[in-house]
């Protein structure tokens, strides 16, 4: 699911030490986007834009009009075209 959901889901437990592991996982994400030559501005970072993995990673999820860019910069990675799809994996 979304981080959104998952903030706004009173039954989940999120500790500190989790919201700082998501807080480095979207930086993480985030400095990958902006370090491609061009570099990728994902011009829409917001929670509901933020999925989580089984094991409560943070993943940034791109928009479409960004896949062309990554798919030339990546070739023809299996992990882009897992995403690309059936969405992110997790």
């Amino acid at each position: 699911g979304s981080l959104f959901d998952t903030l706004h889901d009173e039954s989940t437990e999120l500790p500190w030490a989790m919201r700082a592991s998501f807080c480095r996982d979207i930086a993480s994400g985030m400095g990958f986007l902006h370090t491609t030559t061009p570099p990728v501005l994902h011009r829409d970072l917001k929670s509901a834009n933020v999925l989580l993995t089984r094991s409560m990673e943070a993943k940034v999820s791109v928009p479409l009009c960004c896949c062309a860019h990554l798919t030339r910069w990546l070739g023809s990675s299996p992990i882009l075209a897992q995403w690309s799809s059936r969405g992110p994996s997790t």
